[in-house]
């Protein structure tokens, strides 16, 4: 339970314990357009595959639409006054 929820080596460093994700290849094929974005980002690249299967995965659950239009609302930290709630929309915007 106190360890990472996924497979894992584990390397004592002094009296710490670091754990390294353990990786796959896998080998796909797709358009040349969207292999030079992927190009592009090949360091995000296992990223942007666990984001966008958890995005797949929750398509699914309507319960937070929205609900990243509102975070990054309250990201750019507003002044209470600065927001106004529409509860026919359930929208939050800047005034």
């Amino acid at each position: 339970m106190g360890g990472p929820a996924f497979p894992t080596s584990r390397v004592p460093i002094g009296s710490k314990l670091l754990y390294f994700r353990q990786m796959a290849s896998i080998t796909v094929s797709v358009p040349d357009d969207l292999a030079s974005q992927i190009r592009a980002q090949q360091q995000q690249l296992p990223k942007i595959l666990e984001l966008g299967l958890r995005a797949l995965n929750a398509g699914g659950q309507s319960g937070f639409d929205g609900a990243a239009d509102v975070l990054e609302l309250l990201a750019a930290l507003p002044a209470p006054e600065e927001i106004r709630l529409s509860a026919r929309r359930t929208a939050c915007r800047l005034v």
